[in-house]
């Protein structure tokens, strides 16, 4: 059973340094949720809170989303085989 977080710990709690260093590439993804992991919350819920809030991190950050990036790529790519 997954552990609850205290309120704003996504937000402004080391939850957001996790997410944040994830984002930003800092750590892997498993590396930011063992780092979650050790506030208390289980694997695989750490994990998918992570990508969760990655969103709202990367939207802050001003940076793509990740379909959005995907695409980019996709039409670069489209654009050199031209």
């Amino acid at each position: 059973m997954s552990a609850r977080h205290e309120a704003g710990y996504w937000t402004k709690g080391k939850g957001l340094e996790a997410v944040t260093a994830f984002v930003r590439g800092k750590a892997t993804l498993e590396q930011a949720g063992a780092q979650v992991r050790l506030e208390g919350q289980d694997e695989k819920g750490a994990t998918a809170d992570i990508r969760w809030y990655a969103r709202d991190v990367r939207k802050a950050l001003g940076l793509p989303s990740l379909r959005e990036a995907a695409s980019a790529v996709k039409a670069k790519q489209e654009l050199a085989q031209k």
